[in-house]
């Protein structure tokens, strides 16, 4: 989630026509009918299985097959929380198994696949790739136009009894950009050299072609096919400004807010790249992404940069890097997420190349850019606002300041808007006391998992703890139990019920003493809320309730209070305890039995929602 603020311009005057991104983000959150699938956000990797479910393969080579689909999904879902799945079977039929947008609950999405139904006839082949192209890839069916994409192809055999023209659907617009991995599986691929030529070619490269020689061997490359799905990081690239209308102070704060950024960047993003370009005189690569893994050498050639002076050649500095930097031989990564960050002080001037040619070149789809323009030269000129606006892609990600100096001012601005920061922290703290019922019970739990469930869909840096309280306080679920996601939620649906007395201010401890600290999981620097579900007032707890929420360690937690039933809305002292519990009446949400929590499913969750959000625009 992306949060930027162009209040940082020193120069009011350049602030003209600049709207407040963050202000509009934080209304759109609040608006329970606005999706969060902001263009600015990252929409995540969407992969398209194609199976052919023609008649020559056996049933259990099918059976197979879908296993290899459903231990991909499963293993790239607990590194890659925001990638989405599609499968297509094709056959007889050409049929939409799984769609993009059945993904949120992914056990579903799991049974889904593995009960599909074999097609059987022939092996239409092209048809089913232009049905991913035109069914599958569209945003009614939950794809996103920025999100990368990849198509996976596996089949025992040619095309057969297909009217389609496999070379045009692989020449269709649609098709550029997408990534194709193609799965040849038995010796009807692998003995007919025109079977081979078919794959490669639906591939689109031999690397990304696998021949196989029957169905159980689809295990063998599970991990590879992982790899190469997973986030392979994310890739910036610099482009500073070098010309001779930079003062040397000037240049060396460039330079040092770039080491800055990249230094700040690697505390939390591992698999982040660098590179830099300097554009004067010359363009010239200063830092190679492959370099970046040396962290203290990579700073320290940032640090020892020589300006070249001259002319502001950008359209070259950035084709540059279209053709130089983002390119295998230099470190780059075909599925990286990829950003570029312009620093400049003016206009293009002595420059041969078009501006707009080079940011319409195919290669240029999908980079995130990002410009910082410095100075008068810049924020008093219509056109240079113009032209920095059109680099950047948007306004939102154009940040104008008026001198040098001040970059230090947008340094977390930058990096928020690169990366998100560190996740909402919930503990769901569970009354498991007698007085509720078994049923009533299991709709608590229930409850609780559709709201991950949810969350994780949109907050994939949010997690989750439980704590159920009666005879005994227990942590059902750890924050640092959240990497697995199917398995969180299932431990969350085995929680077995405790019962006897209602130990609300001693769970509530449990939380601060036990959840919210280092050796549990949670972070510093990470929002936090609790949400409390109960029946009833406390009993047999030895803890006072004022005491535990007057601890130090309670200070900028956001706390919420389910009270279900009649013995919290019909007893005035439970209800104002409840109250006193969330922090505030409107933080209290009642309930008049566990059969309506559904009804405030949507309530409960935008408030995690937004506290990520706040947290985006609040740390420094």
């Amino acid at each position: 989630m992306n949060s930027n603020n162009n209040n940082n311009n020193k120069d009011q005057g350049s602030q003209t026509g600049f709207q407040d991104h963050s202000r509009k983000r934080r209304a759109l959150q609040n608006d329970a009918s606005t999706e969060t699938n902001n263009d600015d956000q990252d929409a995540g990797t969407e992969i398209a299985f194609v199976l052919d479910g023609s008649g020559s393969i056996d049933k259990e080579d099918f059976e197979r097959a879908k296993d290899f689909i459903g231990n991909v999904m499963k293993n790239v879902w607990t590194t890659c929380f925001n990638c989405k799945f599609a499968v297509v079977q094709f056959g007889r039929d050409i049929r939409t198994e799984l769609y993009l947008n059945e993904n949120n609950d992914r056990l579903r999405a799991l049974d889904k696949v593995k009960n599909i139904k074999q097609v059987y006839a022939v092996t239409k082949t092209a048809s089913a790739l232009y049905h991913v192209l035109t069914d599958v890839f569209v945003p009614q069916s939950g794809s996103k136009e920025n999100a990368p994409k990849k198509i996976i192809l596996l089949s025992d055999g040619q095309m057969s009894g297909d009217s389609r023209n496999l070379t045009e659907v692989l020449n269709m617009p649609q098709m550029e950009r997408i990534v194709r991995y193609a799965l040849g599986v038995g010796p009807d691929v692998l003995s007919h050299s025109p079977a081979i030529k078919e794959m490669t070619e639906i591939a689109g490269s031999e690397d990304r072609f696998f021949g196989l020689c029957n169905y159980d061997a689809l295990k063998t490359i599970l991990s590879d096919m992982e790899k190469r799905i997973e986030d392979a990081g994310t890739e910036i690239a610099f482009v500073l400004d070098g010309s001779g209308n930079i003062e040397k102070v000037d240049f060396e704060r460039a330079k040092d807010f770039i080491g800055n950024v990249m230094k700040n960047v690697w505390t939390t993003c591992f698999d982040c790249k660098f590179a830099v370009l300097q554009v004067g005189r010359d363009i010239m690569t200063e830092l190679y992404l492959k370099e970046s893994d040396d962290h203290l050498r990579a700073l320290d050639k940032v640090k020892n940069i020589r300006q070249v002076y001259a002319i502001s050649k950008i359209p070259s500095a950035l084709y540059h890097i279209l053709t130089d930097v983002f390119v295998p031989q230099s470190g780059s990564k075909e599925n990286a997420k990829k950003k570029i960050i312009l620093l400049s002080d003016g206009q293009i001037s002595g420059d041969t190349r078009s501006l707009t040619e080079v940011l319409n070149m195919p290669q240029m789809k999908g980079i995130a850019r990002y410009v910082i323009g410095v100075g008068r030269e810049v924020l008093n000129k219509a056109q240079a606002i113009q032209e920095m606006t059109e680099i950047a892609g948007s306004e939102d990600q154009f940040f104008g300041i008026s001198n040098y100096a001040d970059l230090q001012n947008i340094l977390s601005s930058l990096e928020k808007n690169l990366f998100s920061v560190e996740g909402t922290e919930i503990a769901f703290v569970l009354d498991g006391s007698a007085s509720i019922k078994r049923e009533d019970f299991k709709r608590a739990k229930d409850f609780i998992y559709t709201i991950m469930n949810n969350v994780w869909t949109t907050c994939f840096s949010c997690k989750f703890a439980v704590v159920q309280f009666g005879s005994d306080i227990r942590t059902e679920l750890s924050l640092n139990e959240n990497s697995d996601h199917f398995r969180a939620l299932d431990k969350v649906k085995n929680i077995t019920q405790i019962l006897q007395s209602t130990r609300t201010a001693s769970a509530l401890y449990h939380v601060l003493t036990d959840i919210f600290v280092t050796q549990s999981g949670s972070k510093g620097n990470a929002p936090k809320m609790i949400i409390l579900l109960s029946d009833g007032q406390i009993a047999g707890d030895p803890r006072n309730l004022n005491d535990v929420l007057n601890m130090p360690q309670m200070k900028g937690i956001d706390r919420y209070a389910i009270g279900l039933g009649p013995d919290v809305l019909d007893n005035k002292h439970a209800s104002q305890e409840m109250i006193e519990i969330a922090g505030s009446e409107e933080k209290f949400f009642k309930v008049s039995n566990y059969a309506a929590l559904k009804n405030i499913l949507s309530s409960l969750q935008r408030p995690i929602l937004r506290a990520a959000e706040i947290e985006l625009e609040t740390k420094v």
